[in-house]
């Protein structure tokens, strides 16, 4: 999502840090920026990856064990891209999935994501909403 407010000449500019004076828009990437949506990420990895490995188990018993929203999220996930975040987690369990098996636990984590959102939303980190609040007063 991209914001983008006029500038107009009437409004004070005051309020913004002098660094922002001279700014004339200002794009946000909303995830993770304005949005508090690594909860929601991590969620949804969960039970895509716990489904997949009740399914298809590892060998190796200390690898069975369920996916944790925490540290294997920052450890495999955050900031890839769902196809190597997917990769990454089922690499780290000694999975050798195919890249159909990949895309298939990729596709299974980003729909239950977009449900997840569509049900209960997402916040917004109040200094964010703050600030293009600020911005859209000060004519940015």
């Amino acid at each position: 999502m991209r914001f983008a407010f006029r500038r107009t000449r009437d409004r004070p500019r005051d309020t913004l840090a002098p660094v922002l004076h001279d700014v004339r828009a200002v794009v946000f990437d909303t995830d993770g920026v304005i949005t508090d949506s690594a909860k929601v990420h991590a969620a949804a990895w969960k039970v895509a990856f716990d489904g997949f490995l009740r399914a298809h188990p590892p060998e190796d018993p200390d690898r069975r064990r369920p996916f944790d929203e925490q540290d294997d999220y920052l450890r495999h996930v955050d900031g890839k891209s769902r196809l190597d975040g997917a990769e990454a987690f089922l690499t780290a369990r000694g999975i050798e999935a195919s890249a159909e098996t990949v895309r298939a636990v990729a596709a299974d984590k980003e729909r239950l994501f977009t449900e997840r959102l569509r049900e209960h939303g997402v916040e917004a980190y109040p200094g964010t909403v703050r600030l293009v609040r600020a911005l859209r007063a000060a004519g940015v």
